[in-house]
Parts: C-alpha cells; structure tokens; sequence
C-alpha cells in the first residue's frame, strides 16, 4: 500500500525538550522534516527492533562482523550456517510473519538490510526466475557466509534448489526458481 493511500492519525505526545531538541537537529540534518523522522523512528520499531529484542539480536559494528566472520574457516562456515537457517531464521520468520515461507524469509533479508546495516537489498523477478541480491562493504567472507545461509534457508524453507551467483567483496547474489504465486 502506498503511503498516500494509508489513513493518518494524528496523535500528541509529550517529551523531554532536550529529545525535542535532538530530533529536530537530526531531521534538518537528513533534510526530513521532524514528524517524518520521527514516523520513521516508529516505524523502525515496529518493524524490526521489537522483534529483534524479543530474539537476542545484537548491535556490533560491521568491522567487528567482519573480523568475526573472517577468523572462521570453510568447514565452520558449512556448519554455522546450517545452524542458523534450521534455528533462527526459521523461528524468527515464524514468529514475525505467522509463515516461515520464502516471502517471508525475502522480508526479513529486506528488513535485516534496511534496518540491521547488513546492506542494500534488491530482489528481482523475472517469470520464475528470483534473484537475490545483497551488497555491502564487508568482505568476500561474510558473502560466502551469507550465501550459504541464504541457500541453505531457502532449502529447508522450500525444498528448492538455490544457486550462489557471486560472492565478491561486496556482494552476493542468490538465484532460485519457484512459481511467484507458491512464495
């Protein structure tokens, strides 16, 4: 639904002049205006931090992911990433969506990209043909890592093939087939 076609409702709060200050310092700073950043605040929570408190997310900076990401070997990558996609974002989805499908499981790459910093997100459809595709700026590691835990969720999701197109230093990209009125 488009934001134009969304009902708004107009609600007053009250809050500290110093949070008023520093909101407002910070929506001249994006060129938003304040009722537009604080809309985004809200959404940001609603959308993804309750979820990520009720499930243990953490905040480390994409230098520490990096170095974390980068100490593990091949083999470790295999295991850690099957871990993942049989546990947390299975039950995540799950709990979010209602359905641990692949749409769902797309959302939450989308979400994680927007508001977990893991990067920019593009999905593309073309027919049967879904592509994938992450960009960031942390290392050709963490692509493997996350190519192997996007095929391997989608796998278990869907019992669909998935392929890993590239894994660069900034980038990955995962390719699949599957019927758009299946996701």
């Amino acid at each position: 639904m488009s934001l134009s076609k969304k009902k708004n409702v107009i609600h007053s709060i009250r809050m500290d002049q110093e949070l008023e200050d520093f909101l407002n310092r910070e929506a001249e700073a994006k060129h938003l205006t304040f009722n537009n950043l604080v809309n985004s605040i809200l959404q940001r929570y609603s959308e993804f931090d309750t979820f990520a408190e009720r499930f243990g997310f953490v905040t480390i900076t994409k230098n520490t992911f990096q170095a974390l990401v980068s100490a593990i070997n091949e083999d470790e990558m295999d295991k850690i990433a099957k871990d993942i996609s049989s546990l947390a974002l299975k039950e995540f989805t799950f709990f979010k969506y209602s359905d641990p499908g692949i749409k769902a499981f797309i959302n939450f790459l989308e979400l994680q990209c927007n508001y977990g910093g893991l990067g920019m997100f593009e999905e593309k459809i073309q027919g049967l043909d879904h592509k994938i595709i992450v960009r960031h700026n942390i290392g050709i590691k963490v692509s493997k890592i996350l190519g192997k835990i996007f095929s391997q969720t989608l796998k278990r999701m869907a019992d669909i093939e998935v392929t890993v197109e590239d894994e660069s230093e900034n980038e990955v990209d995962i390719s699949f087939r599957m019927d758009p009125f299946k996701l």
